[in-house]
């Protein structure tokens, strides 16, 4: 479907780039100030009470699915070395120190990210039911103005069609990207990735081939 539509070499690429972006810049400081600055927008745009229900459903599955089943443990047991292990690296200690140190920032960082993306999906499930009264009332203005153009014999615009339904596409894609992008979501872009759905349904319900 994906390679129908053009965005199967996009769609590698654009996660083989996110993967190296979360791995390359994802560190424990600047999770935390994407952290500080997403509460502030989702206050702005949820509310307080809202922000603190996104923290809670956060709080409560990363718990749950990374803490309590000891995935987290297990991870840093393989791939941060012990004390002991250190002392055993012979003649490496400068560069495996520094190597270690770096790692463990990354792997850190990966956690505060992924904390993050529980709380980014809580609030696309808050924000969902109003995008999905602008998606509804997009489509049915959408066909009432194509079922005009129809009676009136004018011809529906294809490029406009199948423009719109690639738009569509990759924005049905997007929350894989809003979810684990290793900086800041800040609030005018939850407002153009919602605002965007509705403008793209009306555009290709105008331009639909048949009804």
């Amino acid at each position: 479907m994906l390679d129908d539509l053009g965005l199967g070499w996009v769609m590698l690429v654009a996660v083989a780039l996110l993967v190296c972006m979360i791995f390359a810049f994802a560190t424990p400081a600047t999770v935390a100030e994407a952290r500080t600055k997403e509460n502030a927008s989702l206050a702005y745009i949820l509310g307080e009470e809202g922000a603190a229900k996104c923290a809670a459903f956060a709080n409560h599955y990363f718990t749950k699915h990374f803490i309590t089943t000891g995935i987290i443990p297990q991870v840093h047991a393989m791939t941060i070395p012990t004390e002991e292990n250190k002392a055993k690296a012979t003649g490496l200690e400068n560069f495996l120190t520094e190597l270690f140190d770096n790692s463990e920032r990354r792997i850190e960082g990966f956690w505060g990210m992924l904390y993050g993306a529980y709380k980014r999906f809580y609030a696309m499930v808050m924000m969902f039911p109003y995008a999905a009264t602008a998606l509804f009332v997009a489509l049915v203005a959408g066909l009432v103005d194509r079922r005009i153009a129809i009676e009136s014999k004018e011809v529906a615009k294809a490029v406009y069609f199948h423009g719109a339904k690639k738009v569509l596409s990759a924005l049905l894609i997007a929350p894989l990207f809003v979810l684990f992008w290793p900086f800041a979501i800040k609030g005018f872009m939850w407002m153009a990735w919602f605002a965007m759905f509705p403008i793209a349904i009306l555009v290709a319900s105008r331009n639909v081939q048949e009804l």
